[in-house]
């Protein structure tokens, strides 16, 4: 009797691998989700007439970042669409606040929504919901400062929503102060008068759904921060030949507001001490969370302070003690030492994780470049030390230190650095999906997945439905560019992505964009009878199925014991067909079964 059976085994055993997932410590996109936060003793008799004005006000703020950005790239909404969120407390509770709010709303809304302050993937539009009065007034930030770092949150008035008629070129000011955008006085231009949106410049304004004849602009110091942001607006890159006009003097700092005190909350400092002195004004705790400026050969001298630490000379090493808000998995550090291409520079590093009461040598290794990024076999603790072995002034500066898991940032700097990284061209190119295309419905079990990307040997491809990947269903490496996944659902959807891995040392690259894709059954047959596959009143509906099963149908036996399906002819499974025997079903082979 001929009998493969691997594949059967597979399909009755995917099943329970698609449960809830739980946290992740990054969020790995940002979506814009609307949140109607309704206190304690006010009532939304109109929410539909609202949830239809904040999806069009929405789209239409969607369409204006794409025009500024030339099309190049755009965010993205959630998916839910607008939800209603019914507050705790009453209205006064909220409005005894001096942030108008933001942190009692956070408070709630995190662990509604199921994310904390460290993966939460959304900028959160609260809509508060009172019309009696003009609160809050509007407002946004960052939940964790600088860039690319996690969520937001954008606070606005259902009164404005509905009566205000600024209320779009409004909401496209706080957006961008979700995606970490400052205003233009930061950089000393006008607020009155900037072609910024992130300006208060009045001939911005819209009229209600009318737009301004002058509306605002995106102007090339927010177009560089909307570039770093690659969470919210994946593939922008900022071309200064583009963006940056004519006789045109470009900031060249980057403001930012701090990270947010959210109660029920973790903090999400990271701190750091040293006994090795803080010189030059600097401070240890520069090292992280931080902007890591370049040091190069030939540059001007640029010691900052502000983003470095500089030890007192030590007679050996010079340490820090980084202590995380909770454990982290570390398998990768970026250190970067030296200033003004000439000073200071580290000549090797020690890593120690902290373990019962003493430290653990995790590496020793020598720094030949300035920049220099080390992997090691993962360590998991919430404090490390670092040993950093100056030259012969016995000094060291640290521009900062990057973490990763799996290349994957950790409690990253608060500008990414990877853009100006000297070794990002060493990196594999981010993989582009080709194949199915993005919400196609696919008629099989067997889904055929594609990509192209350039300077990788290898590929990992994740599989989740979940678009947070924190446990994702399936997970491989492969040299090919193609993977047939067998899918062990119908009508289920499924959320893909892939990063390359090339031999150079530097690891993986930067993940593919994210596509989705539905899996949807042709057919399906279920044997409910006794006995004879073959025999029509066996099945539901006395429809058998054909032979040889083809792709996109499956079969389920559901008889249970005592009763059985036996098959005593050949049956062909083509590939992507389905075979499921339920729990205590039984099925009997006289004859054989093929699955291709």
């Amino acid at each position: 009797m001929n009998l493969r059976i691997t594949a059967l085994l597979f399909f009755m055993l995917a099943s329970p691998a698609l449960k809830a997932q739980p946290g992740c410590l990054n969020a790995s996109r940002l979506e814009v989700l609307p949140v109607f936060f309704v206190p304690q003793n006010v009532s939304f008799p109109d929410f539909s007439d609202q949830k239809n004005r904040i999806n069009q006000h929405l789209l239409w703020a969607q369409t204006r970042y794409k025009e500024m950005l030339n099309n190049r790239a755009g965010f993205k909404l959630a998916d839910t669409g607008a939800i209603t969120y019914y507050g705790t407390r009453p209205d006064s509770y909220y409005k005894s606040f001096t942030d108008r709010g933001a942190a009692a709303y956070l408070e709630e809304l995190l662990p509604y929504l199921g994310y904390s302050r460290f993966n939460c993937p959304y900028a959160i539009l609260v809509i508060y919901i009172d019309y009696n009065s003009n609160f809050p007034v509007a407002g946004a930030r960052t939940l964790n400062g600088g860039i690319n770092t996690g969520g937001g949150i954008i606070i606005m008035s259902g009164g404005d929503l509905k009566f205000s008629p600024i209320f779009q070129s409004t909401l496209q000011h706080e957006l961008g102060h979700a995606f970490s955008l400052p205003h233009v006085d930061s950089y000393g231009y006008s607020m009155n008068s900037n072609a910024s949106i992130m300006s208060y410049n009045p001939s911005h304004q819209t009229n209600f759904f009318n737009p301004s004849p002058t509306p605002g602009i995106l102007i090339p110091e927010d177009i560089r921060n909307l570039a770093l942001h690659e969470n919210a607006f994946a593939g922008l890159n900022f071309d200064s030949l583009v963006d940056i006009p004519a006789a045109y003097s470009m900031y060249e700092g980057i403001p930012l507001v701090g990270i947010m005190d959210i109660p029920g909350q973790k903090d999400y400092r990271v701190t750091v001490t040293t006994s090795s002195g803080e010189t030059y004004s600097s401070l240890a705790g520069n090292l992280v969370q931080n902007e890591i400026k370049l040091s190069y050969p030939g540059m001007p001298f640029a010691y900052d302070y502000q983003n470095m630490w500089h030890s007192a000379e030590v007679p050996a090493w010079a340490s820090v003690v980084i202590k995380f808000p909770v454990p982290v998995t570390l398998n990768k550090v970026g250190i970067h030492s030296q200033h003004s291409g000439i000073y200071q520079k580290a000549d090797s590093v020690r890593i120690d994780r902290y373990n019962n009461n003493n430290f653990l040598q995790i590496l020793e290794q020598t720094l030949p470049a300035v920049d220099e990024y080390i992997s090691f076999s993962p360590a998991t603790d919430s404090i490390f030390r670092f040993h950093f072995k100056p030259g012969v002034t016995k000094m060291v500066t640290i521009r900062g230190i990057e973490f990763f898991n799996n290349n994957e940032p950790v409690f990253p700097p608060r500008v990414p650095y990877s853009l100006r990284n000297p070794q990002q061209n060493a990196l594999p190119a981010k993989p582009v999906l080709n194949v199915p295309p993005d919400s196609a419905v696919i008629l099989s079990f067997l889904i055929p997945l594609s990509w192209s990307g350039l300077n990788s040997q290898n590929y990992k491809l994740q599989i989740d439905t979940c678009k947070d990947f924190c446990a994702p269903v399936f997970e491989t490496t492969t040299s090919s560019t193609l993977f047939f996944y067998p899918a062990g659902i119908s009508n289920k959807r499924y959320f893909w992505r892939v990063k390359g891995l090339n031999g150079i040392g530097q690891g993986f690259g930067e993940w593919s964009n994210i596509k989705q894709f539905t899996t949807q059954a042709v057919a399906v047959y279920y044997f409910t009878g006794n006995g004879d596959y073959f025999l029509p009143s066996n099945w539901q509906n006395n429809i058998t199925p054909p032979n040889p099963v083809t792709a996109g149908s499956e079969v389920i036996i559901k008889s249970g014991m005592p009763l059985e399906c036996y098959i005593n002819q050949p049956v062909t499974f083509l590939p992507g067909s389905k075979l499921t025997v339920e729990p205590n079903a039984r099925l009997r082979l006289i004859e054989n079964l093929i699955i291709q």
